[in-house]
């Protein structure tokens, strides 16, 4: 009730403006016809009714919203007057004595506006219990009223004629009505009868019991009344000659009354501004076409003027993320939104999710209108909250204990907005809410990055799991291996290997192996080493020299979470999820972060046909463009030999070989840089080298002039370990 009442205040507002321009305008319309001011009376009625009307350059209304909805839940309550030197002397007042205080359990406004709005509802029922008592009185008046004519009636308990009745209006005489006048009153009461006059007056009571607060309304329907009797005056004068009109004149001095209070009926022939009216009568001309033509272009600019709302076209729009609409356009690329539902038939909390477009989807579609804090407390089984960050949610509540309102909540950082929703959008925001998300299983294996000296150098530790009997996993220092079958299979490699979990990335319902370990001589990096050992193939996510990967479980998730490092000052530069997608393992790093693909190791063995279609690059050098899809399928021309094709943007590639020698209880690995140019045919021919007398296996690291690689490609047997 408390929005419905401050859109009556609003309108009262903007159709007091209206008013003040209607008392200007009688006061320049004294040769047109009494019944142009009727007609500026019904325009002010309209602005009166209509809550909605159309927005205009030509408006002459200062604000149609002079108190703003948003003042019930705003902590500094102003209004908008449109006019700025009354707002910059008003508002401060308002701010000082209605802004909530520290600790308060209601804002000021959320107690004073339901005891304004309890007021102004009685002003109405009052009003209208007084017009319906002083109706049902006057009718027990002329219970004995004889019939004299047609619809005319006399009564020895009335001072004066009048008209009574709606639909089917009587008119009423004294007994002591003198003959020469009664012609003249019975006209003019005909005339209220032909006009619809009881209509009109009626129509003004009922609009001035609803604005009963405002004084210029109060005057609007006293004026009313007196341009009404001047109007049917006009009617029923202008065929008379001047005899008749004098005696129309003292007609109205006989009938003449005391009015002592305002009231909706009845239309009394000598009620309202005698005095006046016969001043009129006796200086009555007839108003010349021009003039009424005059008039009527007046009322219409009027109408133009004011039943139009200002446009206003210096109003920022509203771009807070507090605005709903705002929410939809910033979800609708996100792939996921978590969901924080709690449905009634349940009475639990459950973690769901949705995608940004199905959230932006249904924002789009919703039409909420914003309104005050609710008294009641929201948060209770009924609920759908999605999480777009950890500062910035959206909650949209059922219906609770039966009521008929339905709210949603936005927050943003520390402030609140509240909105009224419709019948079916709780129930829409808990459809697009997709089944839970349940993280997958991690099994800590170790973590040494917790405790960097009890990583044990000389020593092995060993696992064994359910999903791979008859499997013994085993992790030193520099590797970790797989042993099964009287077999020993080196999984993989580095120095030192400072953590492994056991979780499913793939999505086989197989247990991966996840690693964090320190690669290379010289420049040493940190990279994440995954290990599909179910369907032997290992994946990589490292940049060599400019990033570093590390690897951490989160308990508030139950995921494995990725951080990514400058190489040279260590910096945080992202974090996100560990995630397997495309065929790739990779980050689930922030939107606004370069974006860094894990390098999947192609494994060529040697003499084999073909290698598969796709390259998977292992991030984008500085300064170069790289298209992932950009190598398609290469083959071996002969045995060591890699011919492909790279859509690059450039003739060179530089070329990064580490290979391995085995010399019986030694080996070490030896590293090469040369440069790799395209051949006659547009394509670039790979050779593993196989330096030395009896090298493993060869692994090439395809460098771009940034220096940073983009694809790693690996010679040797499948059960090698891929080094960098």
């Amino acid at each position: 009730m408390s929005g419905v009442f401050l859109r009556v205040v609003n309108m009262s507002i903007s159709g007091g403006w209206l008013i003040l321009a209607v008392l200007l305008l009688r006061l320049f319309l004294g040769r047109a016809p009494k019944w142009v001011s009727i007609l500026l009376w019904g325009i002010a009625a309209v602005r009166l009714i209509c809550p909605f009307l159309l927005e205009s350059t030509l408006s002459l209304i200062p604000s149609a919203e002079t108190i703003p909805p948003s003042v019930l839940s705003s902590t500094a309550p102003v209004i908008h007057t449109g006019i700025p030197m009354v707002n910059s002397a008003v508002n401060p007042i308002i701010r000082d004595a209605l802004a909530p205080s520290p600790g308060d359990s209601a804002d000021p406004l959320q107690i004073l506006i339901p005891i304004f709005s309890a007021l102004w509802l009685a002003g109405i029922a009052a009003m209208l219990m007084y017009a319906v008592i002083s109706v049902l009185r006057l009718r027990k008046r002329v219970e004995t009223a004889v019939l004299l004519r047609e619809n005319i009636l006399q009564s020895e308990f009335i001072p004066a004629p009048f008209v009574l009745g709606f639909f089917r209006p009587r008119i009423y005489l004294p007994f002591d009505l003198e003959l020469s006048a009664m012609a003249h009153v019975i006209a003019h009461e005909t005339a209220h009868i032909q006009r619809k006059d009881h209509w009109w007056k009626l129509l003004g009571y009922l609009l001035l019991s609803v604005h009963w607060f405002n004084p210029l309304v109060w005057l609007a329907y006293s004026l009313l009344c007196r341009d009404i009797e001047l109007a049917c005056d006009e009617r029923v004068i202008r065929g008379l000659n001047n005899e008749d009109r004098a005696e129309y004149s003292r007609a109205l001095l006989s009938c003449s009354i005391s009015r002592r209070s305002i009231a909706a009926c009845p239309l009394a022939f000598g009620e309202v501004g005698v005095k006046a009216r016969v001043k009129s009568v006796l200086r009555y001309k007839k108003p010349a076409i021009l003039v009424t033509v005059l008039a009527l272009a007046v009322c219409t600019v009027t109408a133009v003027c004011f039943l139009t709302n200002p446009a206003d076209s210096t109003k920022e729009p509203d771009l807070s993320f507090l605005h709903y609409e705002n929410a939809a356009s910033l979800v609708a690329d996100r792939e996921s939104i978590t969901v924080i539902y709690c449905p009634p038939d349940v009475g639990e909390i459950r973690i769901g999710s949705t995608s940004g477009s199905a959230l932006a989807a249904y924002l789009d579609s919703c039409e909420w209108t914003a309104c005050r804090k609710p008294s009641r407390s929201l948060y209770s089984p009924g609920s759908v909250e999605f999480v777009i960050s950890d500062d910035h949610r959206i909650t949209v509540h059922d219906r609770k204990d039966g009521s008929l309102l339905r709210y949603a909540v936005v927050q943003y950082g520390d402030e609140l907005r509240y909105y009224r929703t419709g019948r079916r959008d709780y129930d829409t925001a808990l459809s697009i809410v997709g089944a839970p998300s349940v993280p997958p299983t991690v099994t800590k294996w170790f973590d040494y990055t917790e405790d960097p000296a009890a990583l044990p150098w000389d020593s092995s530790v060993t696992a064994e799991l359910e999903a791979f009997p008859h499997v013994i996993f085993s992790a030193s220092s520099g590797e970790i291996r797989a042993e099964a079958n009287g077999e020993s299979t080196a999984l993989i490699y580095g120095m030192p290997i400072w953590s492994c979990y056991f979780t499913d990335l793939t999505g086989d319902d197989l247990p991966d192996l996840c690693a964090e370990l320190s690669m290379g001589s010289g420049v040493i990096d940190q990279r994440i080493v995954i290990c599909d050992y179910a369907n032997g193939a290992s994946y990589e996510l490292s940049t060599r020299g400019a990033y570093d990967f590390s690897l951490r479980y989160d308990e508030d998730d139950g995921y494995l979470h990725v951080e990514k490092r400058d190489h040279r000052t260590h910096e945080l530069i992202a974090e996100g999820r560990l995630i397997y997608t495309d065929g790739c393992i990779t980050a689930e790093f922030p939107e606004e972060e370069e974006q860094y693909g894990a390098a999947l190791s192609v494994t060529v063995n040697t003499g084999a046909d073909s290698l598969p279609q796709t390259f998977f690059p292992a991030g984008y050098p500085e300064g170069f463009d790289w298209d992932y899809g950009a190598l398609p399928s290469g083959t071996i021309a002969d045995e060591g030999t890699l011919i492909f094709d790279a859509a690059w943007d450039t003739d060179t590639l530089v070329i990064s070989e580490d290979y391995y020698h085995d010399y019986g209880d030694t080996g070490y690995i030896e590293k090469e840089t040369y440069t790799l140019t395209r051949n006659s045919s547009g394509q670039f021919e790979l050779k593993a080298s196989h330096r030395g007398e009896n090298p493993e296996y060869a692994v090439y690291f395809i460098r771009g002039e940034a220096g940073v690689y983009v694809m790693k490609i690996f010679f040797g047997a499948m059960d090698e370990p891929a080094v960098g």
